[in-house]
């Protein structure tokens, strides 16, 4: 939590080095922003960020149930 303050306070960010190479967005753009507007409950705005993000949560979910309940 203080780190999501500290980085919304000075605007910091992970830089995505493919963007910044080719002026085009990879497919990994915004999971950062996505993922921590999903841990704060903000599912519109995750999918605003990045799609993927959800995707990558229904797989963790699997991966858990997987992985303690068999």
């Amino acid at each position: 939590s203080l780190i999501l303050l500290l980085m919304k306070q000075f605007n910091i960010g992970i830089p995505c080095v493919y963007y910044q190479i080719s002026g085009i967005y990879c497919p990994g753009c915004g999971m950062t922003r996505a993922t921590i507007a999903l841990l704060k409950g903000d599912i519109s705005k995750s999918l605003h960020y990045n799609y993927a993000c959800i995707l990558w949560l229904i797989a963790i979910f699997l991966f858990i149930v997987d992985r303690y309940i068999s």
